[in-house]
Parts: C-alpha cells; sequence; structure tokens
C-alpha cells in the first residue's frame, strides 16, 4: 500500500501532465494587439464620428457600423499603421455599434458602441481621467 505522501504526489504529478497535455494541444488564436481605438469628433458630433488606431504593421482599415436601422461598411485599402477612418451622415442622437477590420492583418473583437450627439442642447455626463505615465515607485520625491 502506497503512503499518503506517495498518493499525493503521483496526484499532483498526474495533474501537471494533464494540464500539461491541454496546454500542448489546445489551440490559441492568433490575435494583434493594437493602440487603440479612439473615438473622436473632428466635424458635426451629431451627424459624424473619428475612429483612430494603430497596427504594428501596415495593413488595409474596414470599419463595420450599424443601427438599429442597418448596416454599413467603411473601407480604406491603402495600407498604413495609423488608421483614421470618419464616419459621415449618422444619425443625430443614435447609438451605433462598430467592429474595426483588416483583409491582411488578424484582427478580433476591436470594436465598441457611441452616441452621437443630439441636436437640442441638454444636460450630460462625462469622465476625464489622466495618466502622465510616471510610476510613484521610480519617482519616490512625488
Amino acid at each position: 500500500m502506497l503512503s499518503r505522501g506517495w498518493l499525493i504526489s503521483i496526484a499532483a504529478l498526474a495533474l501537471f501532465i494533464s494540464i500539461s497535455f491541454l496546454i500542448t494541444w489546445v489551440p490559441i488564436l492568433n490575435t494583434t494587439s493594437l493602440n487603440g481605438p479612439f473615438l473622436t469628433w473632428t466635424n458635426d458630433p451629431a451627424t459624424t464620428i473619428t475612429i483612430i488606431w494603430e497596427t504594428p504593421v501596415a495593413c488595409d482599415s474596414i470599419v463595420t457600423y450599424w443601427n438599429s436601422s442597418g448596416s454599413w461598411t467603411y473601407v480604406n485599402s491603402t495600407p498604413t499603421k495609423i488608421h483614421r477612418i470618419t464616419l459621415t451622415g449618422l444619425q443625430p442622437d443614435t447609438q451605433y455599434g462598430y467592429r474595426i477590420n483588416s483583409t491582411t492583418l488578424e484582427l478580433s473583437g476591436f470594436g465598441g458602441t457611441f452616441r452621437t450627439a443630439p441636436l437640442t442642447i441638454r444636460p450630460f455626463k462625462f469622465v476625464v481621467v489622466g495618466d502622465n505615465r510616471a510610476s510613484v515607485l521610480s519617482n519616490p520625491q512625488r
């Protein structure tokens, strides 16, 4: 009969082998990290929005966007690392969803939602956050 210590060791080894097998055989999705996306206005915020992002290599830009009325796609086939797409002709005070993509670079899961500004002035709330990238640990005099 094996002692309790040996049984624990065998169980731990079996668990390690099982985890190693899973790590070896489970495929990992290859997605590209990007800087952004950042949404801003360059024209009328009730009818336009600009989406900006940066990729590690030059590639084309595709933005699919939609609302309750339908969906549209904007394509810029010129390869670039800094992508800037301005969507125009949007409806005021409307919620939109969007997704960033490329035909030459694997991008998955990048997107979100935004709402265009209303035509009439009304109260709203917003948050401002700043980060100067300074660490208290690296600069203790702060």
